[in-house]
């Protein structure tokens, strides 16, 4: 059963929390809730306060009887967040077409981008983090566009999250089916390729986006033809952006084998849900951290070299063929 923040109580609570740690505030009787998260802005805090709740993060967990507490300064101004487990998480809000919505900030800030800002994006979580529920968010995202406006290369060998999708009018491929046979894949990233050469040959023009959306993408290298198919992903991933081609590739494993380090350099925007180990975190998005996080779609969003902890919407795979049709 998922709750709702219940901010008056929290807040109280709150208030004699910090109050024993000689910290003088008075939360007000609302916080800001979006999902799982209430927030309060904490004004007229000196810096040796803010040190303090920073150091007492896990002592304030445990006085809260909260999973999460999260303080984030910016501007001068300091919010400090806190979130549990069996809180519901946010709504799926679909933004304007050609914005891809990867979820909400603890403060109810929408966290978007587009293609152009991206160019590729690595989604990486373990079994249980919302790492396809992150997928769907994002494909309803671009379904939202029109057919005649996108084309979707859709690859999942491991038969599982993409089926749904088989008939999608985006999907550019024969019958508009998901790619899900190791060597069918091979052949479509030759394709691929070759079409971004010959983008480059015939010059600048506006082209209709490709996106390359793959789950599980350290399965697909792990089977036939699997290096052949990590060189050619470098070579999209190093050079596609010019020709409107874009990769959004998805693991449960992001260890070094699967996302070498050239490969990575050439993706640098990063969605991390919880992953198993700190080494994965640190493989996904260059720092620890999301070992920890709640799972269920809490996450990590690294975009030009700036991190921003979210709550993936809950999104399915019918909302997705929904919004297409």
């Amino acid at each position: 059963m998922f709750l709702t923040p219940d901010t008056t109580i929290t807040s109280d609570l709150l208030n004699g929390v910090l109050a024993a740690r000689g910290i003088e505030f008075h939360a007000g009787d609302t916080g800001i809730v979006q999902g799982r998260w209430a927030s309060w802005v904490l004004t007229g805090l000196p810096t040796a306060a803010i040190s303090t709740l920073r150091r007492a993060s896990e002592d304030l967990e445990i006085a809260l009887g909260v999973d999460a507490v999260v303080l984030t300064v910016e501007r001068g101004r300091v919010t400090l967040s806190i979130a549990r487990r069996d809180w519901q998480a946010a709504p799926l809000v679909l933004p304007a077409p050609g914005t891809l919505l990867f979820g909400h900030g603890i403060t109810g800030d929408a966290v978007t981008g587009t293609l152009e800002d991206l160019p590729h994006l690595l989604v990486c979580g373990a079994s249980g983090s919302g790492k396809s529920v992150a997928l769907h968010c994002i494909l309803r995202s671009l379904a939202a566009l029109p057919a005649s406006d996108m084309n979707l290369i859709l690859i999942d060998t491991k038969f599982l999250e993409f089926a749904p999708y088989n008939g999608l009018k985006h999907i550019y491929t024969h019958g508009h089916e998901v790619i899900t046979d190791h060597m069918a894949a091979a052949r479509f990233f030759t394709e691929a390729v070759g079409v971004m050469e010959r983008r480059y040959r015939e010059g600048p023009k506006k082209y209709k986006p490709i996106v390359i959306v793959v789950d599980e993408f350290a399965d697909l290298i792990s089977g036939p033809m699997g290096t052949y198919i990590q060189e050619k992903t470098l070579q999209l991933a190093q050079k596609a952006r010019a020709a409107h081609m874009h990769l959004i590739l998805a693991t449960q494993r992001p260890s070094v084998k699967v996302l070498p380090g050239d490969l990575k350099a050439n993706i640098p925007s990063r969605l991390t849900l919880k992953t198993a180990t700190a080494v994965d975190s640190r493989v996904s998005m260059d720092a620890n951290g999301a070992e920890k996080l709640l799972g269920k779609g809490d996450g990590f969003y690294l975009h030009n070299g700036k991190l921003t902890r979210l709550q993936v919407p809950f999104a399915t795979a019918a909302d997705v063929i929904k919004v297409a049709q």
